[in-house]
């Protein structure tokens, strides 16, 4: 149940950046864009004390940035840590565009590790492209081991996601248990997450 709060609470960070707005009350975690009557306020300082976000600092003010995409490398390491995980120790990168030595370094590697993230073969893990809202059905299913077995071979509910597209069991899952809804019956399954 617990990692299925957790997943519940990364996904609706994820995909509800148009729910805050800026105001001037108390910020939650010391995020000055995000305040007390935001909508995610409680679960975004439930995050921020498991260590799962820190936000940007910039002038001396710490940000949220609920606008800006999210990217894999920062799911990477969101997933590990939500997961109750810790990063890998890394003397050699598996992948051309992660250096050993950068704060993803072993979050990357223990997420691959623990089946998290597809990879692709050229051997990139792509740290600083935007998540995908398909990629964000195979993470947050992983991460959290949600069962796809019941969701493998239905009509998914959402008009762009047809029983060809490679993730359909994994947005089926997440829309079935809750995590994730679309808009007018569409997934949006190439959209950049935020």
């Amino acid at each position: 149940m617990y990692l299925r709060k957790i997943s519940l609470i990364l996904c609706v960070l994820f995909v509800s950046a148009s729910m805050f707005t800026i105001h001037s009350a108390q910020a939650s975690g010391g995020f000055v864009d995000v305040t007390n009557k935001d909508d995610a306020y409680e679960e975004i300082n439930y995050l921020v004390n498991l260590g799962v976000i820190k936000g940007y600092t910039e002038k001396g003010k710490t940000y949220y940035k609920p606008y800006n995409t999210v990217t894999r490398g920062q799911v990477a390491k969101m997933v590990v840590v939500a997961s109750g995980n810790k990063p890998l120790v890394v003397n050699k990168s598996n992948f051309s565009d992660v250096a050993v030595g950068t704060e993803l370094s072993g979050y990357v590697e223990r997420a691959i590790q623990l089946g998290f993230f597809k990879t692709n073969t050229k051997g990139q893990f792509l740290p600083n492209k935007p998540l995908t809202r398909d990629e964000m059905s195979y993470v947050l299913t992983n991460a959290f081991k949600l069962d796809t077995s019941e969701y493998k071979n239905i009509d998914s509910p959402f008009v762009d996601v047809g029983i060809n597209n490679p993730y359909v069991s994994y947005v089926n899952t997440i829309y079935y248990n809750g995590i994730t809804q679309g808009s007018n019956q569409n997934y949006n399954p190439n959209g950049q997450v935020t």
